[in-house]
């Protein structure tokens, strides 16, 4: 894309696990060029005005303080009102996050409330945004987050690491505090998806009944 002079309406991350990834074993210590800094500044800077940028991660907290910074370093502000995200229940490490180059209007939520939101689907498989870019009040994680300049106060807070990635430090996976079992928890912004990630990886205490429909 770096050598590419061409604008694009929309660019596409859906995940970038791959059976060779994987098998490499590397796990959190596997640099993630695809979720630095730089990397968002090359989506945004080949989009076209109104483009958007879709991607379907896990951890999208840190996704978000990741892109932020980019967007503050090309001289950008109000990323709130840029960045939607959807959340499935049945799904819940691979998040759909929406950046549009321009802020969303609410008819342009409507639609894709109208599309992504089905409710006659199965419960487990029905969409609900979690992060709305018209409302702060309807928004899982705090401004802090879009700012681009996150305070280290609020990652400590955190459950898990969500500070920003850059090519300097393109561990992504790298997000684990403690090697405790996770519940997921508003308080400490730590959202049902990256819980399951952290958790997946971990023996569930005798007892713990684990569910992704929380």
């Amino acid at each position: 894309m770096r050598h590419s002079h061409k604008l694009y309406d929309i660019i596409q991350i859906y995940s970038n696990h791959t059976n060779s990834s994987i098998e490499q074993g590397t796990g959190a210590i596997m640099p993630v060029y695809l979720q630095t800094a730089e990397a968002y500044e090359d989506y945004f800077t080949h989009l076209t005005a109104n483009g958007v940028l879709h991607v379907n991660h896990y951890a999208y907290p840190r996704m978000i303080t990741t892109a932020a910074l980019a967007w503050k370093r090309m001289g950008r502000t109000d990323f709130a009102s840029h960045v939607v995200v959807y959340t499935m229940p049945s799904q819940p490490t691979l998040p759909t996050m929406l950046i549009k180059m321009q802020p969303w209007t609410a008819a342009e939520i409507g639609d894709l409330n109208s599309f992504l939101i089905q409710p006659d689907a199965d419960p487990k498989d029905r969409m609900k945004m979690v992060e709305n870019p018209l409302d702060p009040t309807q928004r899982f994680l705090s401004p802090d987050f879009y700012s681009g300049d996150f305070p280290d106060e609020v990652a400590d807070k955190t459950l898990v690491a969500t500070t920003p990635r850059t090519d300097d430090k393109p561990y992504f996976a790298m997000n684990r505090k403690s090697f405790g079992w996770l519940t997921p928890d508003p308080a400490h912004f730590l959202d049902v998806g990256s819980a399951w990630g952290i958790n997946s990886q971990s023996i569930a205490p005798k007892g713990c009944q684990w569910t992704l429909f929380t």
